[in-house]
């Protein structure tokens, strides 16, 4: 029983692995993984990191998402090219009621 623990705590605290991947690993349920890592000093801690990390990594996504998006053809669109192209499905569209 003590050497699922120890793996799991060292999978949670050196390897960075989620509660999921450990339990995956350890071959104990997900509920029972979670409950013993809470148990641990240095949980605190490491959450907190991730946390940060996480919100990091977020901020950082969505400026690279802005930075692509300006990119695209979406972006370029202009009130002429939103009238010609209301304009061509307009008539595509009473053409085929008709047809």
């Amino acid at each position: 029983m003590q050497d699922w623990k120890t793996r799991a705590k060292a999978l949670f605290l050196i390897e960075k692995l989620n509660i999921s991947q450990i339990a995956d690993i350890v071959g104990v349920c997900r509920q029972t993984v979670s409950k013993y890592i809470k148990t641990l000093d240095e949980f605190e801690g490491e959450s907190a990191r991730r946390k940060e990390q996480n919100r990091i990594d977020r901020v950082e996504y969505k400026n690279n998402w802005q930075k692509n998006r300006r990119n695209t053809i979406s972006y370029q669109v202009t009130g002429d090219t939103l009238r010609r192209e209301h304009e061509q499905a307009a008539v595509e569209l009473s053409r085929e009621k008709y047809h």
